[in-house]
């Protein structure tokens, strides 16, 4: 895949994020595209660091927002750029929806029914008009600007 390709695929990954973070309640963090080399990969998602609440369902929501944000940089991938390949199971993203399920599942086959239902949820809150037209603006404005602030993310979103 040439630079340029990366370029995209890494705006396109972030704005999902940013996207998502902004539905989940979380703080929106500035971008910035960096410079591929073959040594580079793409920015791994944020790790699971779960609070253990006593309570199941807080447990299960923090879970669930945390599986959710992981997915999203590879659900707007999907949408933005009509990628129809499968998240492999060694995506960094992946891995970080799969640790964060088996923090309330109690089997890997749980976990992976979890992963996959909050897969197709993201895909379908990400599709929801009009968030991919305000991904594809943030996507257009991050590889022409290269970086952009909180708040001009806040605002394109």
């Amino acid at each position: 895949m040439d630079d340029e390709k990366k370029q995209h695929r890494f705006a396109a990954a972030e704005a999902g994020k940013a996207m998502m973070s902004l539905m989940l309640g979380r703080p929106v963090y500035p971008l910035s595209l960096p410079p591929f080399s073959p040594e580079k990969t793409l920015k791994k998602s944020d790790p699971f660091l779960p609070s253990h609440p006593r309570d199941p369902r807080q447990r299960r929501a923090l879970a669930e927002g945390h599986v959710l944000f992981a997915l999203s940089g590879l659900a707007a991938v999907r949408l933005l750029l009509d990628d129809r390949t499968l998240p492999s199971p060694d995506d960094p993203d992946v891995q970080s929806a799969y640790n964060a399920a088996r923090s309330i599942c109690v089997s890997e086959e749980e976990c992976a029914a979890f992963v996959e239902w909050l897969w197709q949820r993201c895909v379908a809150l990400l599709s929801l008009s009009p968030r991919p037209e305000q991904m594809r603006t943030l996507v257009e404005q991050l590889l022409r600007k290269r970086s952009l602030s909180e708040q001009e993310i806040l605002r394109l979103l």
